[in-house]
């Protein structure tokens, strides 16, 4: 029996930050991950990453995230309203809102992390047969009869959680009707603001990692198709609708790849534990890709459970009782987010445009928004 005190079931962006960050406590940990090692390798996305989730991730020495491309501003538009609405690290009183980093460079930079601490042992293509739990202990057990024993159990194994469905932990969940297409293109323009457009029927976010490409992704209604290279920039095309859309603030010039598509849907657990076993990142929620917003909120709600879980491992008290009792009813920004995704593409989104709008044009409503989400500095 392989014995660790935390169990970390998920081997992606949450599951190597919870890991590392108990590590460093000392905590003794397992991650247990269905995928070969490497196969992040094979992800061309890119995350947004807000300044305050940077601040965290420096000070507790997880990762250094400080020397990659900044975002200073973001804004959104709409096509049938004449102004813009943005917001700025100016606003937040912050040197920017956050970075630009490929998702497979983060995993490279959180695995050679964790490989330097003899208290975590990974492990990749593990085939997972079992969960359980009596008052003092969580099991799992793998397809080749390998048993894994500790005190806790976080399960950060995505949207599609295994350990979510073992427990029949079932999720609320909202099918938004639309497939998000993701890529790459070449712009001419601010590089360092991050767009959202919003039309009837279609949502666009560009958000530039260098001063000449931007990762891309169209959110819309699964009958249409992405607009190919060839079409695009016609009179009428997709891209030269969305330029004229933009206002020229920011201008598409080609498109580099599509690297694929997944249907839009946002979901969350009713409770964020479950006896000893507490749901982090889309194991607990998913969400619209509203602004980059989905791994910000993750890292944010899981750093106030993980800022805490080492003292009470250490405290001897009743981890069940700990969990059940420290549960966060987080639920308000994912809610927010998935609604305002909603709103801005329905039948009310010039009154919520305008209500937004109206809220910004007060810079004390601009700080409190940016603001009121952030990791609180009294942890740092």
């Amino acid at each position: 029996m392989n014995y660790r005190e935390v169990l970390v079931v998920g081997g992606g962006i949450i599951g190597f930050v919870s890991a590392l960050r108990l590590a460093l406590e000392g905590v003794s940990c397992v991650v247990l991950e269905r995928k070969s090692l490497g196969y992040w390798n094979e992800g061309l996305r890119y995350f947004a990453v807000a300044q305050d989730v940077i601040q965290w991730l420096s000070h507790w020495k997880i990762v250094d995230l400080n020397g990659f491309w900044p975002i200073h501003n973001a804004a959104l538009r709409m096509d049938t309203m004449s102004n813009e609405i943005q917001f700025s690290c100016k606003q937040s009183e912050e040197p920017r809102l956050g970075v630009m980093i490929q998702e497979k460079v983060l995993m490279e930079m959180l695995v050679t992390r964790l490989q330097k601490f003899s208290h975590v042992s990974l492990f990749f293509s593990k085939n997972l047969q079992r969960i359980w739990s009596d008052s003092e202990y969580v099991y799992v057990l793998d397809k080749e009869n390998s048993l894994y024993r500790g005190r806790c159990c976080i399960a950060a194994d995505g949207n599609k959680s295994w350990v979510r469905s073992q427990l029949e932990n079932k999720p609320y969940y909202y099918d938004f009707g639309q497939i998000a297409s993701t890529g790459v293109v070449q712009f001419q323009g601010d590089a360092h603001t991050v767009w959202d457009f919003f039309s009837k029927d279609q949502c666009v976010g560009i958000l530039p990692f260098s001063y000449q490409q931007a990762a891309f992704i169209l959110m819309g209604s699964s009958r249409k198709t992405i607009p190919s290279q060839e079409n695009a920039f016609q009179k009428n095309g997709f891209f030269s609708l969305l330029n004229r859309g933009l206002r020229d603030k920011i201008k598409i010039l080609g498109l580099d790849r599509w690297d694929g598509q997944y249907p839009l849907t946002a979901g969350r657990c009713k409770y964020e534990t479950h006896g000893l076993v507490l749901f982090l990142g889309d194991a607990l929620e998913w969400m619209h890709p509203l602004m980059g917003q989905g791994m910000n909120l993750a890292l944010r709600y899981a750093s106030k459970w993980l800022d805490a879980l080492p003292e009470a491992l250490i405290s001897g008290v009743c981890l069940q009782k700990w969990l059940r009792g420290h549960r966060q009813k987080n639920w308000q920004g994912g809610l927010g987010v998935n609604v305002g995704a909603i709103a801005l593409q329905g039948t009310v989104r010039s009154c919520v445009w305008k209500a937004i709008t109206w809220g910004t044009l007060c810079p004390g409503v601009s700080k409190w928004c940016l603001k009121r989400g952030r990791i609180p500095f009294r942890t740092l």
